[in-house]
């Protein structure tokens, strides 16, 4: 899979993956996953560096949340799609820098 390459790491292009950060410490924390697409669905998976993974589907232009409660860490997206980009956003959640946090 290749890496996000526009302006802002947050934004997922269709089979691009991207690391991020989740600060949240066993606290639960809101995660939205954003369809960019209005015509077609998008279709994301979530593993965590501590072995968890979530996978799911929006509708076109919708935004679906998930509740997360694990160790702070690198969680790697995916954005599964074939022609939707996706936008991954919420509390203690952020993109991941060059030294994975």
């Amino acid at each position: 899979m290749s890496q996000p390459t526009q302006d802002d790491p947050s934004i997922l292009a269709p089979g691009q993956s991207g690391g991020f950060f989740y600060t949240g410490n066993l606290i639960p924390n809101q995660v939205d996953i954003q369809n960019l697409s209005a015509q077609s669905a998008a279709s994301y998976f979530l593993q965590s560096d501590g072995g968890w993974s979530f996978f799911g589907q929006v509708d076109p232009g919708a935004t679906v949340s998930i509740l997360v409660k694990w160790p702070s860490g690198l969680g790697q997206f995916t954005n599964t799609s074939a022609e939707a980009s996706i936008q991954i956003f919420g509390n203690g959640i952020r993109p991941a820098g060059p030294d994975g946090k």
